[in-house]
């Protein structure tokens, strides 16, 4: 799945219309139908194909993809405290074919965070917005790994921000609120956490129940219901073909370590290539790997660390060392 840095993918014109519906009458010449406005309901639809997106109430806040792409230039400025808009650098466009929301991620085209020789990390913001209702404007930080895209959410509302109408409404203007150096907090933070993990062992055969609790992707392999139960057999079968080959890749490159396994969660959520819809989904995982990730390097450090007590609820997932599509 390669990155899409094609903005013009997300710039269709969109617009809001009425709302109508048909009741069908009958008289000795025949069926007739009359057309009646519902009120209020708005639709937002494409103007370009003329096909609907979603049906919203009167008073929804319509704000196009052009319009949140400026104010993510704006964001990305107060967030890099930078006054240039050529160190902004498209990264990735994420969207469904029905455009109905999209994630837009922003690398400033200078800043990197080296974690050590050779590992080199970008920061991104992550515009989000969508034309259902289904995700409100935000705008997220997230890390990257340079060398092979795996991206994850990182610490989330980091950024905050207030929109208001402008004056006689002509439009309006958005106000962002970022910590004072606050890239600098989040990228000395971030480094700290993968140095940590780097020099954390890990249980080879404990590595699929780390991802998938890091992921939160569970199966349910011992069901009553013996359909259910041959389904999730076969879910885990597609599921671990991505898992063994990404396994195989990341121990051979970095080691049986749990920065491996931050490799292995991040490519899974940057590519969920076993997931039926994966732009529906890669937002969702990107933000479990990055909570997981803060939240794994505080447990390993802890006094008495335990595998299967941190693991409560996943060890299950730990003899399944064989690709297995349907139940015994």
């Amino acid at each position: 799945m390669a990155r899409n840095t094609n903005l013009d993918s997300v710039l269709f014109p969109v617009a809001l219309r009425n709302v109508y519906y048909e009741t069908r009458q009958r008289d000795p010449n025949g069926e007739t139908y009359a057309k009646h406005l519902v009120p209020r309901q708005r639709v937002v639809v494409n103007a370009e194909l003329d096909s609907p997106i979603a049906i919203v109430g009167q008073d929804y806040r319509l704000i196009k993809n052009q319009e949140a792409i400026a104010f993510a230039e704006q964001c990305f400025k107060a967030f890099f405290k930078t006054t240039s808009a050529n160190e902004i650098q498209v990264f990735n466009v994420i969207a469904p074919q029905s455009g109905s929301f999209c994630h837009i991620d922003f690398i400033h085209n200078g800043y990197e965070v080296n974690i050590w020789k050779s590992e080199t990390w970008l920061p991104f913001i992550r515009l989000t917005n969508s034309y259902n209702r289904s995700r409100a404007l935000r705008f997220d930080v997230g890390f990257v790994r340079k060398l092979c895209d795996n991206g994850v959410i990182y610490e989330q509302e980091t950024i905050s921000f207030r929109l208001n109408h402008t004056k006689k409404d002509k439009g309006l203007e958005a106000q962002f609120f970022v910590g004072t150096d606050k890239i600098e907090k989040l990228k000395a933070q971030f480094i700290a956490q993968m140095q940590t993990l780097a020099e954390s062992g890990v249980p080879e055969h404990l590595i699929l129940p780390l991802v998938c609790m890091a992921l939160q992707i569970d199966f349910d392999l011992e069901s009553q219901d013996e359909k259910k139960r041959a389904k999730e057999h076969e879910r885990l079968g597609a599921f671990r073909q991505d898992f063994d080959s990404l396994k195989t890749k990341y121990l051979n490159e970095l080691g049986v370590s749990a920065y491996a396994v931050v490799n292995i969660v991040s490519d899974l959520a940057s590519r969920p290539l076993f997931a039926t819809a994966p732009s529906m989904v890669t937002n969702t995982l990107q933000r479990r790997a990055g909570n997981w990730i803060s939240d794994f390097t505080k447990a390993i450090k802890t006094d008495g660390f335990d595998w299967e007590n941190y693991l409560d609820g996943w060890m299950h997932l730990a003899g399944q060392t064989q690709l297995s599509l349907f139940a015994n």
